[in-house]
């Protein structure tokens, strides 16, 4: 039987999922979610400050338990996923900046150590990197730390987690619209509610004032109230007022007690 050779082979210039009796299956799964999982932290993988001069970063608090901790990263043609299941301690230095990454390796023909323990190449790790560093295509950035000269512990202040790339496979809808999060959309129910509160909130106002009353600039409107109109500034009347109890206008000139 003719083959190509095996699952990682890109000579192809279309390339399916794995196929029948298509060898090296580890390759042909690896490429499964390519550019469908976009690399970046899904869940977990939260940095903290550790003990002294250490960096902790922890899953422990998302939920799923084991292995809540998610990441994806793409390197070498393949896209590779990463679980945490335990807590990481990085060790760092006064006076200097890092970027925290997380690394992966895969590559045919490499073994690494979640394979065979004695092997060098690790499938996965957390490093730290000078602030000038370049990330490689297998690394993404997992925070940025920067530790002051003389410092003696790592405090929450000096992390930033300001260019990491968080992502979501889906996003929940809610007919609520007073929430403040932002991995919840609003359903369609909650657009149309706030259509119509705000639209309620417009129509209350006008009777507010009167159906007949035209306001053009409300910054001129101190405040607005069922009973009361305050207005900061001067006030130019062109067609006369009709007083039915009492009006001042503390500038303007006018004023019937």
């Amino acid at each position: 039987m003719a083959t190509v050779g095996f699952s990682q082979d890109h000579a192809l210039p279309l390339m399916a999922d794995i196929q029948y009796m298509e060898p090296y299956a580890s390759s042909a799964l690896n490429r499964k979610f390519k550019n469908i999982l976009l690399a970046g932290f899904y869940s977990g993988f939260i940095p903290k400050p550790g003990n002294g001069l250490t960096l902790l970063i922890t899953s422990a608090e998302s939920a799923g338990g084991l292995g809540a901790g998610a990441a994806s990263i793409d390197t070498n043609g393949y896209q590779i996923s990463i679980q945490q299941n335990a807590d990481v301690t990085i060790a760092l230095a006064a006076g200097k900046s890092y970027i925290i990454a997380l690394q992966a390796d895969y590559e045919f023909g490499t073994i690494t150590n979640q394979v065979d323990a004695n092997s060098k190449v690790k499938a996965s790790q957390i490093i730290a990197l000078d602030i000038n560093a370049k990330l490689q295509s297998n690394q993404i950035e997992l925070c940025r730390v920067a530790v002051p000269g003389g410092a003696k512990q790592i405090t929450q202040p000096m992390i930033s987690t300001l260019y990491r790339i968080d992502r979501l496979i889906g996003i929940t809808l809610s007919d609520r619209i007073d929430l403040a999060d932002s991995n919840t959309g609003a359903s369609s129910q909650a657009v149309k509610s706030a259509h119509e509160s705000a639209k309620k909130y417009a129509d209350d106002t006008k009777a507010a004032i009167g159906n007949n009353s035209d306001i053009t600039d409300l910054n001129a409107v101190k405040s607005l109230g069922k009973n009361n109109l305050s207005i900061g500034g001067y006030v130019s009347i062109n067609n006369g007022i009709s007083v039915t109890a009492e009006s001042r206008f503390s500038s303007g000139g006018f004023s019937d007690p």
